[in-house]
């Protein structure tokens, strides 16, 4: 992930729905806790086995630790996801592992750094 704006930095985090997610940064971690305002939009194309996601909600920021220990904050996002999945027997078969993944989640709000 990179992150710009208030800070940059750059790192991980897996996203799972609206489950609280860590963002681990170089200089430390962030707790996001996203917010759907509603179900995903999602598409799935079983010739090409490409799935498309679209969805956007708020989020809140806290838990910081490192260089982010008492971050706070809040906004809106919105999120685009691709996944391309292996075709086996001629089938496509999503639920494996990727052969290919790309999200992009664009958010913007306030954030406070101590």
């Amino acid at each position: 992930m990179i992150a710009t704006g208030a800070f940059t930095g750059g790192g991980t985090v897996h996203l799972e729905g609206s489950a609280p997610s860590t963002l681990r940064l170089s200089n430390g971690t962030i707790r996001l806790q996203p917010h759907f305002t509603a179900a995903p939009n999602t598409n799935l194309n079983q010739t090409t086995c490409l799935a498309a996601e679209r969805s956007s909600g708020t989020y809140t920021l806290s838990n910081g630790t490192g260089h982010y220990h008492g971050i706070s904050g809040s906004g809106k996002f919105t999120q685009s996801a691709q996944q391309v999945g292996p075709i086996i027997d001629g089938k496509c078969n999503i639920s494996g592992n990727p052969v290919a993944s790309q999200q992009i989640v664009t958010a913007s709000g306030p954030v406070r750094l101590p």
